[in-house]
C-alpha cells in the first residue's frame, strides 16, 4: 500500500532504515552488516547445537537443508559449486574441530527455476557439490565438506542420494501405479485468473498445487532448516 510517507524499519542492535517515497538523491546508498556474517555465524550455531546433541552417536553428519535462509544477494548464491565447497569450509573448519566426531556438513538448498541449467558437479579435497534439476522447475545445489577423514563410502551414500534425486518422483509414481512419471500430471490450466499459474495439476481432484511449493526431502538423513 502507497502512503507516500516515510516508512522507518527497525531492526537489531538499534538499527533502523528509513525508506522515503520518491526517487533517491544523488550520493544516496545503503549500508549494513556485511551478508556474510552473519550467514557465518548461523551456520557455526547450528553446528554446535547439532554437535553437541549427537555427541553420544559415534560418526555424525550434519544436513542442512536452506530454506530461503541465504539472502538472494549473497556471493554465495550466485558462486560456482567449486566456490562453493571453499565457503563453506572455510566457515565450518573451526566449528568441526571442536566436535570430531561429525564427519562432516551437507549444505543443501533447491530453488524456483524456469530454464533449468546443465547438471553439475565439482570434487576438491575438501569435499564435493553437485547441482540437479527436479521436477518440477526447480533446481537445487549441495555441497558436502568432511574433516578430511577416509569415509568413502558415506560420501558416496550423500553424493547418490543427490545424484539421483530427480528420479525420485517418478520411482514413487510408478509404486503408485501411475505410469508415465511426473510430467503424467502436468497440463496447461485452464485461463482463470483466480487460480494460481502453474503447471502441476492433479487430475483426481482437480485441485492445483501452489506453484511456491518446493520439493522436500524425506529420506535417510535428519534435515536442520536454515531460514
Amino acid at each position: 500500500m502507497r502512503t507516500g510517507q516515510p516508512v522507518e524499519i527497525r531492526g537489531p542492535g538499534g538499527l533502523l532504515l528509513i525508506v522515503r517515497p520518491g526517487t533517491a538523491s544523488p550520493g544516496t546508498r545503503l549500508t549494513g552488516p556485511h551478508l556474510g556474517f552473519a550467514f557465518g555465524e548461523r551456520l557455526t550455531g547450528i553446528l554446535g547445537r547439532k554437535g553437541a546433541q549427537t555427541r553420544g552417536a559415534g560418526i555424525a553428519w550434519i544436513w542442512v537443508e536452506d530454506y530461503g535462509g541465504i539472502h538472494a544477494l549473497h556471493p554465495f548464491t550466485s558462486s560456482p559449486l567449486d566456490q562453493k565447497i571453499a565457503t563453506l569450509a572455510r566457515l565450518v573448519g573451526d566449528a568441526l574441530a571442536d566436535y570430531p566426531h561429525v564427519a562432516g556438513i551437507a549444505w543443501s538448498g533447491a530453488a524456483r527455476c524456469s530454464r533449468l541449467p546443465a547438471d553439475e558437479q565439482a570434487q576438491t579435497p575438501d569435499g564435493v557439490a553437485i547441482q540437479r534439476g527436479l521436477p518440477i522447475e526447480h533446481l537445487r545445489q549441495t555441497a558436502i565438506v568432511s574433516r578430511h577423514l577416509i569415509l568413502p563410502g558415506q560420501i558416496s551414500i550423500l553424493a547418490r542420494a543427490c545424484d539421483r534425486e530427480p528420479h525420485w518422483l517418478d520411482w514413487a509414481l510408478q509404486r503408485l501405479g501411475i505410469s508415465g512419471g511426473f510430467r503424467s500430471l502436468l497440463s496447461q490450466p485452464p485461463a482463470d485468473p483466480g487460480r494460481p499459474r502453474t503447471l502441476l495439476w492433479t487430475p483426481a481432484t482437480s485441485r492445483y498445487v501452489p506453484s511456491g511449493t518446493s520439493p522436500g526431502r524425506n529420506g535417510p538423513f535428519g534435515a536442520v532448516r536454515l531460514t
